[in-house]
């Protein structure tokens, strides 16, 4: 009596039979042996000495999660990746926290970011997130927690809604205020007025904006501001007139 043996059966016997030789070879010889670890970006190269990632050890049985997990730990990293760079090498990848506003501080100066969640978070990157809009009213806190302002997580999703449906306006929107309670001031780069609103209609009275600015053309030099406050409805303020002295 034959036995007869398909051909995929053999190829995959033949494909464990060369994974298992791989893995012994790794595991008994010296050519696995983990010689440098790179952290990208530079920031969080220092955290090395804390991954337990000896040199010398077998690159292939290293405790990588070591390092996930502690880099995880940090409020800063939403996300980590790690590469083998064989024979011998590591990449880890760190995905940090990035602002999707800016916040001005209570001292008029200081510039701190603002994360999706509405955390405040620390900003040393001046000059390179010119679009960001500037978020000012905000009371101090601890980085990673959320200001006082209890509708800055609203106001921060109305602002990537913008971004995404109305990209030109949201380039120019320069500034939100957050000082009176529940109503905000928004300014906007080349428009000479400003526009009142309240916290949940941002992205609402952004769109309406764009009709009247269509609609009224050139007397917009005659407007102060526009409140957006009352459903349905745009009142504007215009400039008092100024009596000419003789």
């Amino acid at each position: 009596m034959s036995l007869r043996v398909r051909w995929p059966f053999t190829v995959m016997l033949l494909m464990v039979v060369l994974l298992a030789g791989a893995a012994a070879a790794a595991y008994y010889t010296k050519f696995f042996l983990l010689e440098n670890v790179t952290v990208v970006p530079d920031a969080y190269a220092g955290q090395v000495d804390n991954f337990n990632l000896a040199l010398g050890q077998n690159l292939l049985l290293a405790p990588v999660e070591n390092a996930i997990d502690y880099l995880m730990a940090m409020q800063s990293v939403t996300r980590v990746q790690v590469d083998y760079n064989l024979p011998n090498g590591l990449t880890i990848r760190v995905n940090d926290v990035k602002p999707v506003a800016l916040a001005l501080g209570e001292d008029k100066r200081s510039i701190y970011g603002i994360d999706d969640r509405g955390r405040l978070i620390p900003y040393e990157r001046p000059g390179e997130d010119i679009d960001l809009p500037l978020i000012t009213g905000l009371k101090r806190c601890p980085f990673y927690q959320k200001p006082e302002y209890p509708h800055l997580g609203l106001i921060i999703r109305q602002l990537q809604k913008i971004k995404t449906d109305d990209p030109d306006f949201y380039h120019i929107l320069s500034t939100v205020d957050l000082s009176d309670g529940d109503s905000i001031t928004v300014f906007m780069d080349g428009i000479p007025f400003h526009l009142l609103m309240q916290a949940g209609g941002l992205y609402r009275g952004i769109a309406g904006l764009r009709n009247f600015v269509l609609d009224c053309g050139p007397e917009l030099r005659e407007i102060t501001s526009l409140d957006f406050r009352t459903e349905g409805q745009i009142v504007a303020t215009k400039k008092k007139c100024q009596k000419k002295e003789s």
